[in-house]
C-alpha cells in the first residue's frame, strides 16, 4: 500500500489559490488606502519632494496634486514653483510599471503592478480634472507640533514633528499669516525635520503658524501655533 501523504492546502489548489490572489486587486483602487502605500514603499525614495539623483525635479510622487513648493518673491503666481503630482503623472507610472522599467532596482509584485494599473486606468487624462478623493473610514488626521522659539541670527529656527496615527505619508506647506500675509515659509513632510526661515521683509507683529497637509485622503489645514517678529 502506498503511504497516504496529506499537501497542504495551498500546494494541492494552486489554480484557486492563485484566482484569489488576483482576484484580491482592488476594482477602483483608493488612492489613499491601496496606491500612496505602493508608492511611498516603492518610488517614493527617489521621486518625491526634494527629489534625489537624477529623478525629475518637477515631479513627486508623495503628493496625489500638484504642489506650490515655492511662491516666489511677489503675491502673483507667475513666479511659484509647481511640482507635478502622481495623478497628472498616472498616464507615466502606467507606462513605466507595465513595462518593468520602474522601479529600476525593484520588482513589483503582480498586486501592486495591477493595482497602480487599475488606478491609473481610472484617472482621467488632463485636462480633465481626478476624480475627488474619499479617505478610508475612520481616518485618523495627522498631527504637527512646531516648535518657533529658537533663532539663528536673524534667522528663526522652525522644528517640527508631522505625525498621523495610520501611518500614512503625510505632505503640505507651513504657513504664515497675519497682518495681511499669508506665505509659504516651506515645504514639509511627515516626521521630525529643522527649518530655518528668514523674517527680514514680514512688518513686526504676532503672526499664525498653519500647516496644509494631505495624508492621502484630501488636504486640512492644521493650526501650529505663532510666530513673533521682532523689529530689527
Amino acid at each position: 500500500m502506498r503511504p497516504l501523504i496529506l499537501a497542504p492546502p495551498w500546494l494541492a489548489a494552486p489554480a484557486a489559490l492563485l484566482a484569489a490572489c488576483v482576484g484580491d486587486v482592488p476594482a477602483s483602487p483608493s488612492f489613499q488606502e491601496d496606491v500612496l502605500p505602493l508608492l511611498a514603499a516603492n518610488c517614493v525614495r527617489c521621486h518625491a519632494y526634494p527629489q534625489i539623483g537624477g529623478a525629475p525635479a518637477d515631479l513627486r510622487l508623495d503628493s496625489h496634486d500638484d504642489t506650490v513648493v515655492d511662491e516666489g518673491p511677489t503675491a502673483g503666481a507667475d513666479d511659484d514653483v509647481v511640482v507635478i503630482g502622481a495623478a497628472l503623472a498616472a498616464g507615466a507610472i502606467a507606462a513605466e510599471v507595465a513595462s518593468g522599467r520602474m522601479p529600476p532596482r525593484a520588482t513589483l509584485d503582480d498586486r501592486a503592478r495591477d493595482t497602480l494599473l487599475a488606478w491609473a486606468r481610472a484617472v482621467p487624462a488632463p485636462p480633465d480634472p481626478p476624480p475627488p478623493r474619499v479617505a478610508r473610514p475612520g481616518n485618523a488626521l495627522p498631527g504637527i507640533e512646531v516648535d518657533a522659539s529658537g533663532r539663528d541670527g536673524g534667522r528663526v529656527i522652525l522644528r517640527y514633528r508631522l505625525d498621523d496615527a495610520d501611518g500614512d505619508l503625510v505632505v503640505g506647506g507651513l504657513r504664515l499669516r497675519g497682518a495681511g500675509v499669508d506665505r509659504l515659509i516651506a515645504p514639509i513632510r511627515a516626521g521630525r525635520d529643522e527649518l530655518r526661515w528668514d523674517p527680514a521683509d514680514l512688518p513686526p507683529g504676532r503672526y499664525e503658524l498653519w500647516a496644509a497637509v494631505d495624508d492621502g485622503g484630501g488636504w486640512i489645514e492644521l493650526a501650529a501655533g505663532g510666530l513673533t517678529v521682532e523689529a530689527p
